[in-house]
């Protein structure tokens, strides 16, 4: 028997059948692919595709910084080391209270003149300046 298939029948029967197995080798395969073939550009993980720590942190790990969709993504992305600069948080119809958590951990985009109203005075509240994105649809 193939000693992965057997690794991954024991994992099974420890977890009752139900578990994520990654391989980071093929992570990394990955990663070094999109390096090796676009070496100028700067890559964003967008989180929502998996946030599992381990995965955002490797991925961290690796240069690529983070596209964030909800606050807890931000904070996923800044607890695996990743800086304000190098996470975007661009979803939209974020909240006050989103804006407030995110407002020091990420790039927010704003997708309408309202956000970066929320933006500004969350910004003013804390005595902060910050950088903003705008998001425009032509």
């Amino acid at each position: 028997m193939n000693v992965k298939l057997g690794i991954i029948r024991d994992l099974m029967a420890e977890c009752d059948g139900s578990f994520y197995l990654y391989d980071e080798s093929v992570i990394s395969r990955q990663v070094s692919t999109l390096k090796e073939n676009f070496p100028s550009f700067e890559f964003l993980y967008s989180v929502k595709a998996n946030p599992f720590p381990p995965v955002v942190g490797y991925l961290a790990s690796q240069g690529f910084g983070a596209d964030a969709a909800s606050s807890q993504e931000v904070c996923i992305s800044g607890s695996a080391g990743l800086t304000c600069e190098k996470i975007l948080y661009s979803t939209p119809g974020k909240t006050r209270s989103d804006i407030e958590t995110a407002l020091d951990k990420a790039v927010i985009v704003a997708d309408s003149y309202n956000e970066l109203i929320l933006i500004n005075d969350a910004a003013r509240k804390k005595g902060l300046h910050v950088k903003a994105g705008l998001r425009i649809n032509a």
